[in-house]
């Protein structure tokens, strides 16, 4: 029989589990405990905040016991699995405790960390190049089929090499940037060296910025202060351009073809068009959850890990560095 888990969760506010309640959310897997629900290898142990709220909330909810803080939720409850979900600023100190605990898997939200330095600590002290504990960076848009669908074209140049790639994103570079970042490294590779061109308003929760590839393809970034989501990707390739948007809710393909009205020249026309369920959490977390199981028990890395989200984490720091300079 395959071994069960026993998970616990560090913060308990809306990506923990209150997503969940405000709409159908358990049946998808919006959240680190729909996902553990949905696992049926997995058994909530148990939760911690400071604030008591949280905390009577979720025992009421889930039937589990709630604890003010991490420390005293690890010695009575002893997890396999804790999913660190609480503000980022806290990310370091409660991973590095973890790893003194010995937690064999940890599931932390991001930004892993609040500094370059801070995430590479956590690294060395977890052991390259495969970890002791299992740490996997909820950057889930990794585990869409969507932005899997982005990179396949990128890597097998369907529509020919890439040259440029474009991104929309609003509601703060840390919050929500960073997931788009994250995509952009995942499709490019670890290859995909770049260099920071220009850097907007250096005020700006959503500042816009250009980088320049090294194999000659830039990429530009748009944030804006939205009141909701606005978050696309588009490559532009040879041979046509393909978008995942509205945050992975459409899949769009445009492919180059000889213009009507002005022979021997040529635009781009719309070739397909697909819309997705739920968009990019569709699955997402859950296939998040798994790759960590598995990566324990391969031991391996997850695919979303402390090393893949430090290009995701330079990059965010040479943008605030350089808005100040």
């Amino acid at each position: 029989m395959s071994q069960k888990y026993r998970a616990a969760l560090a913060g308990l506010g809306n990506i923990a589990w209150r997503f969940d309640q405000k709409t159908d959310g358990v049946g998808i897997g919006l959240t680190h405990a729909s996902s553990y629900l949905k696992n049926d290898r997995i058994e909530i142990v148990g939760g911690c905040s400071p604030e008591q709220e949280d905390r009577e909330s979720f025992e009421k909810v889930y039937n589990v016991q709630s604890f003010r803080t991490i420390e005293e939720m690890l010695t009575a409850v002893k997890p396999d699995i804790v999913s660190i979900c609480t503000p980022a600023e806290y990310h370091y100190d409660q991973v590095m405790f973890c790893l003194k605990q010995s937690i064999p898997m940890i599931w932390l939200e991001k930004p892993p960390t609040t500094s370059l330095a801070d995430l590479d600590n956590l690294i060395r002290e977890n052991g390259q190049p495969i970890g002791r504990s299992k740490i996997l960076v909820n950057y889930q848009r990794r585990f869409s089929e969507s932005y899997i669908w982005l990179q396949s074209l990128y890597k097998d140049q369907t529509l020919g090499a890439c040259r440029l790639i474009q991104i929309n994103y609003s509601r703060g570079l840390e919050t929500n940037g960073s997931h788009l970042l994250d995509i952009l490294f995942f499709i490019v590779g670890l290859e995909g060296e770049y260099r920071l061109k220009w850097v907007s308003d250096s005020r700006s929760v959503s500042p816009s910025f250009a980088l320049i590839f090294q194999n000659g393809f830039s990429a530009f970034v748009s944030g804006t202060e939205l009141p909701y989501h606005n978050t696309d990707i588009m490559l532009t390739f040879d041979s046509g351009r393909a978008s995942v948007l509205y945050g992975g809710v459409v899949r769009r393909i445009e492919c180059k073809v000889e213009n009507d009205l002005f022979p021997d020249f040529y635009r781009l026309a719309e070739s397909k068009i697909e819309h997705t369920d739920n968009g990019e959490i569709q699955c997402s977390m859950p296939e998040a959850l798994s790759d960590l199981i598995e990566a324990y028990e391969d031991n391996r890395e997850p695919r979303s890990s402390l090393v893949t989200a430090r290009r995701t984490q330079k990059l965010m720091e040479e943008i605030r560095s350089h808005s100040i300079r």
